[in-house]
């Protein structure tokens, strides 16, 4: 999902919302998948990143416009990377359950939401020794599920469900820290009009090989 704000001034500002893992294959149709997770964690660029900038530029972001980038699990790592290598001014970068800690400039404001008991999360290890991003920015953790049994086997803390619970408890928190992100969204309600657009993404087939030309010389 990608949103276009029309500012009072004329600019224009993105917001993209990227979704986890949607697939267990590999190297699939569906970009969002194992391969992507393995690629991304291990600093490449991934299918589900390529779809991710394709669709920005199809709502007509621009490198240098401003990006406030949300993502949850895979989707994460995906804003990570956008806010690393991008062509984007990238503002905010939200994350839910991601698997790494992106070491964003600090000119990004990066809040990321963790569980304690999110196996995904974990692979994150410790986080940084130093602050990161701009000023404001922040790391709320919880444990999300404290009943144990065959539930856990499903990973319900890293469930996006979960995480929007935990996103409703900071926003209810009364910390100051807080307020540079409802501010990032105060400032986007005041754009002149909004477009929303939601995409899909298919992973290119790998490319045929063509069979090289028959050497029939010497045939009896």
């Amino acid at each position: 999902r990608v949103e276009k704000y029309t500012m009072p001034d004329g600019t224009e500002q993105f917001a993209v919302y990227i979704a986890g893992t949607q697939s267990l294959g590999v190297g699939g149709e569906d970009p969002w998948d194992s391969q992507s997770n393995a690629e991304l964690y291990t600093g490449n660029r991934s299918a589900s990143y390529e779809a991710t900038l394709a669709a920005l530029e199809a709502a007509g972001a621009k490198p240098g416009d401003t990006v406030h980038a949300f993502g949850h699990s895979q989707g994460a790592m995906i804003a990570a990377h956008l806010a690393l290598e991008g062509p984007y001014d990238m503002a905010t970068v939200v994350s839910f359950g991601s698997p790494v800690e992106a070491d964003v400039g600090a000119e990004t404001l990066a809040v990321a939401i963790r569980h304690s008991d999110d196996p995904v999360a974990m692979l994150a290890g410790g986080g940084h020794e130093t602050a990161v991003g701009a000023p404001g920015s922040f790391t709320a953790e919880r444990e999300a599920h404290t009943d144990t049994g065959l539930v856990d086997a499903t990973a319900p803390a890293h469930s996006m469900r979960s995480y929007a619970e935990s996103a409703a408890l900071v926003d209810a928190s009364g910390d100051p820290r807080v307020g540079a992100v409802h501010r990032v969204f105060a400032g986007l309600g005041e754009a002149q009009s909004v477009t929303v657009t939601e995409y899909a993404a298919t992973r290119p087939p790998p490319p045929v090989a063509a069979p090289s030309p028959r050497d029939d010389a010497g045939a009896g």
